[in-house]
């Protein structure tokens, strides 16, 4: 059944096997192809397994299938850094953020890469998001030096 397939993938991942997963995704998707869940879910698999070039062919189809799904925007964003696509990643995180821009994850994933640029400007006003946004100790503290390293924050 379709919830036993689910179930699968999800034990899959609790258990880092990304493989097993992955086929647990496509079997859902050749029930329910427009699945978007289901799709970003194998483009997370893929990202898992290093499989860069695949990730982002899934989560582009996931966009395609959703324009409005945050999620696959992000994750985009996410694997278009990761393969130094940056402009691209920067344009993916900036959709994520008109979808659903309380998600201080995308804030920050969106700074680091304007960082990578070297377009502190950029950054400078999604760090300081971050820090209003996020209850992560980790996040707060990354942003907060990045901007005393800009001079913006004073301790």
């Amino acid at each position: 059944t379709l919830e036993s397939l689910i179930a699968e993938a999800r034990q899959a991942e609790q258990a880092d096997d990304w493989q097993s997963a992955a086929q647990s995704y496509r079997s859902i998707l050749r029930r329910q192809p427009e699945d978007v869940s289901a799709i970003v879910n194998l483009g997370n698999c893929h990202y898992q397994l290093g499989e860069y070039a695949v990730a982002i062919e899934v989560y582009r189809a996931a966009v395609q299938v959703r324009s409005d799904c945050s999620e696959a925007w992000y994750n985009l964003g996410n694997v278009l850094d990761a393969t130094h696509q940056l402009d691209a990643a920067v344009s993916a995180f900036q959709t994520a953020i008109a979808l659903a821009s309380g998600r201080f994850e995308i804030h920050y994933n969106l700074a680091l890469t304007y960082e990578k640029m070297g377009q502190r400007g950029s950054a400078r006003g999604h760090w300081l998001i971050v820090i209003e946004l996020s209850d992560d100790p980790h996040a707060q503290r990354t942003a907060t030096v990045f901007l005393e390293a800009e001079g913006d924050l004073e301790c």
